[in-house]
């Protein structure tokens, strides 16, 4: 009797444990789900199904960037990044450099959410621009996008890439990371990745100080580039991409 009873309490210690380790973290448990006050808004439960919503013409592009290779990156500064690796068997070189801009000589146009909220520049030249605030003018903004596999060029169009400001080149902030370029497993498709890191200084403390955005281009190597898929800082926000559990698009 003896026996069977400490045989059933050692059996119901170890179901405990086993429990207890199944039991999701408090910081976890936040991040497995999107803030309730925001579902009504966007009534999707992951960012790639409202990705794929807002882009559908590119939804088969549409991936998390864990289940693609890293091309190395050769050289990271302030004003230049330069990415080097092999596909297909050839060279692949991509390089990055940032210039200034003056938006005085540019058409700016604002918006304003609300009476109380201070407007924000929506858009530069007649084209959405990202990662501005409202009374800035002198910004930065990536001059030259050059890609180069073996002898061949693949061009890019300047306005895929100029509308966006203050890009990231070589900062990590939790989920603001340098920029950085994949090929698929196949070899047939790379991505480029850039966020923005408009007011990243040495005191942020939060994702939500900074005016950032998450940009995705598209190349196909035999089709050559096929577009860009951009989400602003606040359509991330609503995505808890602060959390550890973020993985892109």
């Amino acid at each position: 009797m003896l026996l069977n009873t400490v045989i059933l309490l050692v059996f119901c210690l170890f179901s405990l444990g086993c429990k207890g380790q199944n039991i999701p973290s408090e910081e976890k448990s936040k991040c497995g789900k999107l803030d309730k006050h925001l579902i009504d808004h966007y009534r999707d439960t992951l960012l790639s199904d409202y990705t794929s919503r807002k882009f559908p013409e590119l939804r088969n592009y549409i991936e998390p960037n864990k289940d693609l290779i890293r091309l190395d990156v050769l050289s990271c500064n302030d004003t230049l990044v330069i990415i080097e690796d092999f596909i297909e068997n050839q060279k692949i070189k991509i390089e990055f450099r940032k210039s200034n801009i003056d938006l005085t000589t540019h058409e700016v146009s604002y918006v304003e959410i609300t009476e109380n909220d201070p407007k924000f520049i929506d858009e530069v030249d007649g084209r959405p621009a990202f990662g501005l605030f409202s009374d800035e003018m002198q910004v930065t903004a990536i001059k030259v996008l050059d890609i180069r596999i073996g002898d061949k060029k693949i061009s890019v169009p300047t306005e895929e890439f100029s509308n966006l400001f203050f890009p990231n080149f070589c900062s990590n902030f939790k989920s603001i990371k340098p920029i950085t370029a994949y090929k698929s497993k196949d070899e047939k498709l790379i991505f480029i990745y850039i966020f923005g890191e408009n007011g990243l200084t040495n005191q942020t403390s939060e994702l939500r100080e900074v005016r950032s955005f998450l940009a995705k281009l598209i190349f196909d190597l035999d089709e050559g580039y096929k577009g860009k898929i951009v989400l602003s800082n606040s359509e991330l926000d609503a995505y808890q991409w602060d959390c550890p559990n973020f993985k892109g698009i």
